[in-house]
């Protein structure tokens, strides 16, 4: 793919976390936030706070592993629901505080993700300024990110380029994990567009391969080594190389 096909695409399909934000930068960060929100409401120190997020996101990470690239098209919703009830039962365990009520245990794995992510920092150098060109340069541009909608809500929301988005689309706004090839036929079949006409954005080789393997046009980003494979069109080092394509 040759810089001026970037021009003609009807869509961009951008991921967040190796792209826009820097995951490592916002680990810390999170162990931080989640100290801060849920210490004022229940209790508990910060040490055991931030050591059972840790266990807490381990486990499920385990289990999406071992549930999700079985069967990449499952539930997900149903099946996100569940995880993070789970993620909060394992934090409330760790830090040694009695579980709250079942029923609200989503909803609260919910409004902590929301309050957290409004208040990470973590973008990549020149990341704001890039999208905010592609915008004005009236790119269509959505996301296409493992992370549901809510936590890309409040990442770009922080980041001020939340309006430059027409959808935030993680796993949950089409049922459907970041996973298998209909991920990203969901997404296209909802904003209509034709797969020769997208363009995704992605850090991981896998997601660039699946994408490929569609027709989709692919910029792979690479942080550390060079990338052998020929699935790739384009080739950047950090999302702000895109400003030189336009």
């Amino acid at each position: 793919m040759k810089g001026t096909d970037l021009q003609s695409a009807d869509l961009i399909l951008i991921d967040d976390g190796g792209v826009m934000n820097d995951n490592n930068a916002r680990s810390y960060q999170w162990k931080e936030l989640i100290a801060d929100y849920f210490i004022p409401i229940y209790g508990g120190s910060r040490v055991k706070w931030k050591e059972a997020n840790q266990f807490a996101l381990d486990n499920l990470l385990n289990r999406y592993n071992k549930i999700i690239m079985k069967n990449p098209i499952v539930d997900f919703n149903n099946y996100w629901k569940r995880e993070l009830a789970q993620w909060v039962t394992d934090m409330f365990q760790i830090v040694n505080i009695a579980v709250p009520s079942e029923k609200n245990l989503f909803m609260l794995a919910k409004r902590a993700g929301e309050w957290i992510t409004l208040r990470i920092k973590a973008a990549y150098p020149g990341v704001v300024e890039t999208i905010k060109d592609l915008y004005n340069n009236g790119f269509q541009l959505c996301t296409a990110s493992g992370e549901v909608s809510w936590e890309l809500n409040g990442y770009l929301t922080g980041m001020d380029i939340v309006e430059c988005f027409q959808k935030l689309y993680g796993p949950d706004l089409i049922n459907t994990a970041k996973a298998s090839i209909f991920f990203y036929k969901k997404i296209l079949q909802e904003m209509t567009v034709n797969p020769k006409k997208a363009i995704l954005i992605d850090d991981s080789l896998w997601q660039v391969e699946l994408a490929s393997s569609m027709g989709i046009g692919t910029i792979h980003v690479l942080k550390e080594s060079s990338c052998l494979s020929n699935k790739c069109n384009i080739h950047i080092t950090s999302l702000k190389e895109l400003i030189n394509l336009i």
